[in-house]
C-alpha cells in the first residue's frame, strides 16, 4: 500500500531542526515525508537524520514581494508534482506561502502553527499588513494550530479568523522529549554550575533580536540590579545581526559579568 506524503515546511531549516527533531523519523515510519526550506546545509544533515526526503526553496523572512513571488510559484510547482494528501507549516513566511500554495494546488489537509504573533508588537502600516498576511494564512489553512492560548486569543479578538482553533494539550509544538531534559548526570552537573543560590535568576530563552525585546530586557533589568544587586540575567540564543540586530548598547552589556 502507497504511503501517503506529507510535506512540513519552515522558513529556515533551524527551525525544523529544533522544533521537529526525532518527530519527523517517527512519522516516516507510516508516511512520505518530505522537508521543504531554505537552502541550508542544516538540511543535508535533517534528511539523513530524520530518514525524509528534503527539498530547498528559499523563502525571505523580511516582506519580498519579488521573491516571495518567485518562492511562491515553485511551491505551487512542487506540490503539483508531488500531491501531497497534507501539508503543514510553522514560522510567518513559510505559513503565508505553503498555505496559499497548497490551497492553489487543492491538497486535502493544510495545517499550519502559529509559533508565535508578530503584529501585536508592531505598529502602523507594518502591523496592518502582517495582520493581512495572517488572515491569508488562516484563510487558506483547513487547521490552525496556535502554541498557546496566548497566541489563540490574539487570532480571535484581532479577527485574524474565525475559525476553529484548537491548543495542543497546554500548549507546545510536539510535546516534550523527557529522555533529552532528563535529570541525568551530565546535565545536572552542567546545571550546578550554573546555580547560584545567592541571587535570583532570570532566564530568557530565545533569539538575541530586537523584535523578541531584548533591547528592553536588557534596560529594565539594569534598572532592577541597580537597586537589587542578588539578582542576575542569563540570555541563551543567538544573534541574528543581518536580519533584525539589538543596539550596540545592549550587545556591549550581554555578557559582562557583576
Amino acid at each position: 500500500m502507497k504511503k501517503k506524503k506529507l510535506i512540513y515546511t519552515s522558513t529556515v531549516p533551524q527551525s525544523i531542526d529544533t522544533f521537529w527533531k526525532g518527530f519527523l523519523h517517527d512519522l516516516s515510519n507510516d508516511f512520505e515525508v518530505i522537508v521543504v526550506s531554505s537552502p541550508d546545509e542544516i538540511m543535508t544533515k535533517i534528511g539523513e537524520r530524520e530518514k525524509v526526503r528534503t527539498f530547498e526553496i528559499k523563502m525571505d523572512r523580511h516582506i519580498s514581494l519579488k521573491q516571495d513571488f518567485i518562492s511562491l510559484v515553485k511551491l505551487v510547482k512542487f506540490f503539483h508534482k508531488e500531491h501531497p494528501y497534507m501539508v503543514h507549516s510553522i514560522t510567518p513566511k513559510a505559513g503565508l506561502l505553503c498555505m496559499m500554495a497548497s490551497w492553489l494546488t487543492r491538497v486535502p489537509i493544510r495545517i499550519h502553527t502559529f509559533t508565535g504573533l508578530v503584529f501585536p508588537t508592531s505598529q502602523g502600516i507594518k502591523k496592518r499588513i502582517l495582520m493581512m498576511t495572517d488572515r491569508i494564512t488562516c484563510f487558506c489553512a483547513t487547521h490552525i494550530i496556535p502554541e498557546g492560548e496566548g497566541v489563540k486569543n490574539d487570532l480571535l479578538t484581532n479577527g485574524i479568523t474565525h475559525k476553529p482553533i484548537r491548543v495542543l494539550g497546554y500548549g507546545n509544538l510536539r510535546g516534550v522529549d523527557l529522555n533529552y531534559y532528563s535529570r541525568r548526570p551530565e546535565v545536572m552537573s552542567i546545571a550546578s554550575e550554573l546555580r547560584d543560590n545567592n541571587k535570583f535568576t532570570f532566564l530568557f530563552v530565545g533569539r538575541l533580536v530586537h523584535d523578541k525585546g531584548i533591547d528592553e530586557l536588557i534596560s529594565a533589568f539594569i534598572k532592577l540590579y541597580k537597586n537589587h544587586s542578588k539578582t542576575r540575567l542569563i540570555m541563551v540564543g543567538t544573534y541574528e545581526d543581518h536580519l533584525d540586530p539589538i543596539s550596540d548598547d545592549s550587545k556591549n552589556t550581554i555578557g559582562m559579568k557583576v
